[in-house]
């Protein structure tokens, strides 16, 4: 049906800010803002790029850049198998 390998989709997702979210990611960049329930990622491949948080964050990496911006949580790396981390304008001392 198609001629290229290369089929991409672009999802986006609106939810209640207040709701915890769970996300799992096999392969591509992921991009999530504005939430005030927790975070948890699990992402095995792709950036991953999390903005204007205010609750914790939970991010399981095995490769890619991770990228915090604004964050009012706890931050916790649970694995980073490659890639840069960069945390920006955390609260709290455990970022």
């Amino acid at each position: 049906m198609y001629n290229t390998p290369n089929i991409q989709i672009d999802l986006v997702v609106h939810i209640p800010k207040k709701l915890n979210v769970m996300l799992d990611d096999e392969s591509g960049s992921v991009e999530v803002e504005q939430l005030n329930g927790e975070l948890t990622i699990d992402d095995q491949s792709g950036s991953v790029v999390v903005k204007n948080i205010n609750n914790h964050v939970s991010i399981d990496n095995g490769s890619g850049d991770v990228t915090i911006n604004s964050l009012q949580g706890e931050f916790k790396l649970m694995d980073d198998g490659s890639g840069t981390i960069t945390v920006n304008g955390c609260k709290i001392r455990k970022c």
